[in-house]
C-alpha cells in the first residue's frame, strides 16, 4: 500500500496515517574506528562540544538503512537536543510500521550518525586520527549488519504512541513529490458523496498540485479504482511542476572530504 507524508497527520475525516513515534541516543563523545577509510583517518574523535553544538541539526533529519538506502519521508526525525547528564544527543522520531517491526524484533542493532562533515567554519583537526568540527548531522543510519561504532547509541519504541491506520483507504498516487514543497500539503474533496479526497500541494506560483487520491474501502474496491481511473485520466495527465532542487553531489568517503578539505582551506 501506498503511504502519504507524517507531515499530514490529521485529515478532513479524522484519518492519519500509520506512524510510530521512536526515541533514543544518537551518539556520545566516543572514538570510532573506520578500517574502510586510508590508516591516517581510521580513528575518527568526536569530542564533547562539537556534538553539543551539532546536536539541534539533527532535527527534521532523514534515516538510512546500513548507511546507505535512504528510507522515504514518512519516516523522519522530528526533535533532537543534547543531554548534558547523559552526554548524550536524545532524539525523538516518527516510523513507519514496518520500520517499527524491525525496531520491536531487533532486526535494527544500533544507530550511527550520517555527518555532513564540511560546513562554512568547520574542517577537520589531525590528532591521533581526526576530530571533525564544525559539521552537521544529516540523519541517522539504522544498522542491520554493521557494527555500530558507538555501542551506547540506540533506538526504541515509545510504548502505546500509535497513529490510526490507514486500512480504510485506498491510496492512488497522482505524480512523482520531488521538489515538492511537502510542508504545504492540504486536502480537497474530489468527490464528496462518492468519499473520493484529493491531496494537494502548490507550486512555486501558487497553483494547486494534485498529489494523491483517496478512496474510502466502505465503498470502493481496488477493482473500481481501476475503472475510475481508465475513465477519468485527467487527473493522472502531466501537471504543472514545481522547481527542482538541485541536489549538490557530495564527496562518498572521508579520503574525498579531507581532500576538498586541503583544497578549501588552502
Amino acid at each position: 500500500m501506498e503511504s502519504l507524508p507524517a507531515k499530514i497527520t490529521k485529515l478532513d475525516e479524522g484519518y492519519s496515517p500509520l506512524l510510530v513515534k521512536v526515541v533514543g541516543e544518537a551518539i556520545h563523545p566516543i572514538m570510532t574506528i573506520h578500517t574502510e577509510d586510508p590508516v591516517e583517518f581510521q580513528k575518527r574523535f568526536y569530542l564533547e562540544t562539537e556534538l553539543q553544538k551539532a546536536a539541534p541539526t539533527l532535527t527534521n533529519g532523514f534515516f538510512t538503512i546500513d548507511h546507505s538506502d535512504k528510507l522515504p519521508f514518512p519516516s523522519r526525525i522530528t526533535n533532537s537536543r543534547w543531554n548534558p547528564e547523559k552526554h548524550a544527543i536524545e532524539f525523538e522520531a516518527l516510523v513507519t510500521r514496518e520500520i517499527a517491526e524491525e525496531i520491536k524484533n531487533g532486526q535494527v542493532k544500533g544507530v550511527s550518525i550520517e555527518l555532513s562533515w564540511l560546513q562554512k567554519g568547520g574542517g577537520i583537526r589531525y590528532v591521533d586520527g581526526i576530530a571533525p568540527f564544525g559539521f552537521k548531522l544529516a540523519g541517522l543510519s539504522l544498522l542491520k549488519n554493521l557494527k555500530p561504532g558507538d555501542p551506547q547509541a540506540f533506538i526504541r519504541l515509545v510504548e502505546g504512541v500509535l497513529e490510526p491506520v490507514f486500512e480504510n483507504l485506498i491510496l492512488v498516487a497522482v505524480r512523482d513529490l520531488h521538489g515538492v514543497d511537502l510542508s504545504k500539503v492540504f486536502t480537497r474533496w474530489v468527490d464528496f458523496p462518492n468519499h473520493i479526497l484529493g491531496f494537494y500541494s502548490t507550486d512555486i506560483a501558487g497553483n494547486a498540485i494534485l498529489l494523491w487520491l483517496t478512496f474510502d474501502r466502505k465503498l470502493w474496491t481496488q477493482t473500481r479504482v481501476d475503472g475510475w481511473k481508465a475513465i477519468h485520466q485527467s487527473y493522472f495527465q502531466l501537471q504543472p511542476q514545481p522547481k527542482p532542487v538541485e541536489e549538490r553531489k557530495e564527496p562518498t568517503t572521508l579520503a574525498d572530504w579531507v581532500r576538498r578539505y586541503e583544497g578549501w582551506k588552502s
